[in-house]
């Protein structure tokens, strides 16, 4: 029986942000195992994520590399870290290549929720949740009949896709 063999980056993708695929920066084909110990090794000088993630994966440890080591967790970032985590894409906009391919990818899939109903479990939580909030008061009340139905456009409102052909 063969095994597969692997080409190694001696400077990893990850490591460099690019693809250097040239001979000086690939080793000669070697087996699975050395190629996880060769991340290993990696992982223990630089402290790499992605070796760590490689190692793990080339050695059959993880199927999916890692559970982040924040998942579940909170209080991990300083609130001025997640302000600013917040706005960095702030004005950024998706190519119209990626809003295609994001519609593409969409099509023909129903939405996560369709068909499915709410737990008589859940239904008491929201009631409760609804009863915290108390009555509306006259003002609002008369504001939420004056705006007609709460799913409708206001007359001068434009959606945001009008115009858009798909």
């Amino acid at each position: 029986m063969r095994y597969p063999l692997h080409v190694h980056h001696i400077c990893p993708r990850h490591h460099l942000g690019y693809e250097d695929d040239s001979p000086d920066n690939v080793t000669p084909p070697i087996s699975v195992g050395l190629h996880a110990e060769l991340h290993r090794d990696l992982y223990r000088e630089f402290g790499k994520i992605g070796d760590l993630i490689a190692w793990r994966m080339l050695s059959g440890q993880s199927l999916k590399g890692i559970v982040p080591w924040n998942k579940g967790k909170t209080g991990v970032y300083s609130q001025e870290t997640l302000t600013a985590i917040g706005k960095s894409r702030i004005g950024l906009h998706h190519s119209a290549e990626t809003r295609k391919k994001m519609s593409c990818s969409h099509k023909g899939k129903n939405m996560w929720s369709k068909g499915r109903s709410l737990s008589e479990e859940h239904r008491k939580r929201l009631t409760a949740a609804r009863a915290l909030r108390g009555p509306m008061d006259s003002v609002a009340k008369r504001k939420f009949l004056e705006s007609g139905s709460p799913t409708r456009f206001k007359a001068s409102h434009v959606p945001w896709n009008k115009g858009i052909g798909g």
